[in-house]
């Protein structure tokens, strides 16, 4: 699930990358 994800090591290397995509989504995602 999303926890696992976000606990993943991964994660953590990725962590500005994936919240600037999550984060882009959020503004996005309401205009449509």
């Amino acid at each position: 699930g999303a926890r696992a994800w976000l606990d993943s090591p991964e994660y953590g290397q990725a962590k500005p990358i994936r919240h600037r995509t999550a984060r882009a989504r959020v503004v996005v995602v309401p205009g449509l």
